[in-house]
C-alpha cells in the first residue's frame, strides 16, 4: 500500500521490462511483467515503459501507458543511454530493426490463411510461399497495417522536392529535401523504395515496394537539408538462372519517405536496356 501511494504521488513512473527472446506476440513477458506494468499504470497515468527485447512483444498494456522506449539489448551502457533519452538530453535516433505487428496473425509463419508457411507446415512440410515478401514486404503485399513500421523520435520531418537523375553507374541518384518540422534537433532516416516494374518477366517475383537506398541526416529544428540517395544499378536488376543479373526494363515507381508505410513522394522512371531515365 505504501508503494502504491508513492507511485500515485510520483510525477512519472518508469518500468524497465525485458524478454530473452523465448516468446512471441502470443506469449506474455516473463515473471508477470505485463501485470506489473498494468498495476503501475493503474496507479500512475504517467507511466513510461523501457523495454529490452530483441523482437516484437504483445504490449497488452499499451493504451494505459504514456510512452514506450525500446532499447533492444544495449549492453552495460543501456541504463545511461535510457536516462539521457528519458530526461530529454538526447533525441532517440535509432529505429526499429523489424516491423512490429498488431498481433501474431500478421506474422508470415502464423498467417492463418497460409498454414504451409508455419513451422509445422502441411503434412510436415513447410513451404515458403511468400517468396521475396518477407518483413515489411509481407505487410505491403498483403495490405496489413503494422503496429509500428519504423519507430519515432522527439521531432518530426517532412520530405519534399524530389528529383531523380541517372547515375554514372547506370543506377539512380534520388535527391530530396528533409525538413525538421519539430522543436528539437533530430536524425531522420530517409528511404528510397522501388516499385515493381509495369512489365514483370515471366516467373520473376517482385515486391510491391523494395528498399533500395537510405541515408541518415541530422537536421536542426526549422532547418532543411538536401540529401542524395544512390540506387545502385544492381538494385534495378533481378536474378535469372538463364542470364544471371538482368535489368528489369519498363516503368517503375521510385518512392521516398520515412518507412515503407510512409512514402509521401513518388516519381515514375523508365528503364530501358541501356539506362534508367525519369
Amino acid at each position: 500500500m505504501c508503494l502504491a501511494r508513492q507511485l500515485k504521488k510520483a510525477t512519472t513512473a518508469v518500468v524497465f521490462a525485458w524478454n530473452t527472446g523465448g516468446g512471441d506476440l502470443s506469449t506474455a513477458l516473463p515473471d508477470d511483467q505485463d501485470q506489473l506494468i498494468a498495476d503501475v499504470a493503474a496507479v500512475n497515468r504517467n507511466t513510461i515503459v523501457v523495454l529490452q527485447t530483441n523482437q516484437p512483444i504483445a504490449l497488452p498494456w499499451l493504451d494505459k501507458v504514456k510512452a514506450v522506449l525500446n532499447t533492444y539489448y544495449g549492453g552495460d551502457q543501456t541504463g545511461v543511454a535510457a536516462a539521457q533519452i528519458l530526461l530529454g538530453k538526447v533525441n532517440p535516433s535509432g529505429r526499429l530493426p523489424y516491423t512490429w505487428p498488431q498481433d501474431i496473425s500478421q506474422e508470415v509463419a502464423h498467417d492463418p490463411a497460409h498454414p504451409e508457411r508455419s513451422s509445422e507446415g502441411v503434412d510436415g512440410v513447410t513451404t515458403y510461399s511468400e517468396g521475396v515478401n518477407i518483413g515489411y514486404r509481407h505487410f505491403e503485399a498483403n495490405g496489413l497495417i503494422p503496429r509500428y513500421a519504423f519507430g519515432l523520435s522527439y521531432t518530426t520531418f517532412r520530405h519534399s522536392a524530389l528529383r531523380i537523375e541517372t547515375a554514372l553507374d547506370g543506377g539512380l541518384d534520388v535527391t530530396v529535401t528533409v525538413t525538421n518540422t519539430g522543436g528539437v534537433e533530430g536524425t531522420d532516416v530517409v528511404q528510397a523504395y522501388l516499385g515493381a516494374p509495369d512489365r514483370t518477366p515471366s516467373g520473376v517475383q517482385f515486391a510491391p515496394k523494395a528498399l533500395a537506398a537510405y541515408e541518415r541526416v541530422t537536421v536542426k529544428p526549422g532547418r532543411s537539408k538536401r540529401v542524395t540517395l544512390h540506387i545502385a544499378l544492381r538494385q534495378l536488376q533481378y536474378w535469372s538462372d538463364k542470364s544471371g543479373w538482368t535489368l528489369a526494363t519498363g516503368r517503375r515507381d521510385v518512392l521516398v519517405g520515412a518507412s515503407a508505410r510512409d512514402t509521401a513522394l513518388r516519381q515514375q522512371v523508365r528503364i530501358t536496356a541501356g539506362r534508367a531515365t525519369h
